[in-house]
């Protein structure tokens, strides 16, 4: 693809060339969001998604609105808001592995036909077992994908808290938890018979795992910088992207 540029005045991307970008330009749906997050944000450059998927939860804006949001970038009228990002540590007995969650953490019973017994603590406070499918651990970004699906709070852009959801829990739908995010979270799950039990980062990266491992989540010294135009109005822009998305 890169010979179809090569007589126009573009480069790749690479840590020589972030220092001159200004904004990351991102086209497509949630996915293609996420993944370009994960891809760049070490590089600190904040992000303007257009969408060009069904809804678009993370983009500012569908592609037929683009010119107008792309001329307010250009006349600076724009803002760049600052999404917290959660560090996940999964420790085992063969050592451990950080990965960082833009959407959320789910701890899920993958290939295990039973559900786990899901042990919790917050704050080293122990909550009491419960059984379910899984659980998942959510940022305010990551609120109105699965976690809103498990029947979840929608967490707006201007509150300092995270979201644990349970995953189809024997006693039915189980309250979520909203907690500040300051706090940490501590999780561990048995799965009957196989043993092994997955936790997914972002739906998209699956790490497969023995029961006894622990699974330590709290907020990351990452941060993703995402451009928006709307100022005042984007946790409006956000509900309503919500509500569309349920009665289309």
């Amino acid at each position: 693809m890169y010979d179809s540029f090569k007589d126009m005045n573009v480069s790749c991307f690479d840590e020589e060339t972030s220092d001159t970008i200004d904004i990351l330009l991102v086209l497509g749906g949630d996915g293609t969001f996420l993944s370009a997050a994960h891809k760049y944000y070490k590089y600190h450059i904040p992000y303007l998604g257009l969408n060009s998927g069904r809804v678009g939860y993370l983009s500012e804006e569908n592609m037929e609105n683009s010119i107008k949001i792309i001329d307010k970038v250009l006349d600076n009228r724009y803002q760049v808001e600052t999404k917290s990002l959660l560090s996940v540590k999964i420790v085992s007995d063969q050592g451990y592995q950080k990965r960082i969650a833009f959407n959320e953490a789910i701890i899920h019973r993958g290939q295990c036909m039973k559900m786990l017994k899901v042990d919790m603590k917050i704050r080293d406070q122990i909550m009491d077992h419960f059984y379910a499918d899984g659980v998942l651990v959510a940022t305010t970004m990551g609120s109105s994908a699965y976690n809103l699906s498990t029947g979840g709070p929608l967490l707006l852009d201007n509150v300092n808290c995270f979201v644990i959801s349970s995953i189809c829990s024997q006693s039915g739908i189980m309250p979520s938890i909203v907690f500040n995010a300051d706090d940490h979270v501590e999780i561990s799950a048995v799965a009957p018979e196989t043993g092994k039990f997955v936790v997914n980062i972002d739906g998209n990266e699956q790490i497969e795992v023995n029961n006894g491992t622990q699974i330590y989540v709290k907020k990351s010294s990452e941060i993703l910088q995402v451009v928006t135009t709307y100022k005042e109005k984007k946790n409006i822009n956000l509900i309503t992207k919500v509500f569309n998305g349920y009665i289309k």
